[in-house]
């Protein structure tokens, strides 16, 4: 699963369930080289705990 289009400056990885609907450990880390700009995004994560 790729999330580079949506957070280009991080690596992020996600694992699946078994029925590849939802995540189940996520990780992530900043790229060393990036330097964050004045028009840099925020980054949130939205989950539906239900």
């Amino acid at each position: 699963m790729s999330f580079s289009g949506h957070a280009p400056h991080y690596e992020i990885a996600v694992t699946l369930d078994s029925k590849k609907e939802n995540v189940t450990d996520l990780k992530w880390k900043i790229e060393e080289a990036y330097k964050q700009e004045e028009t840099a995004g925020v980054y949130f994560l939205q989950t539906n705990l239900d």
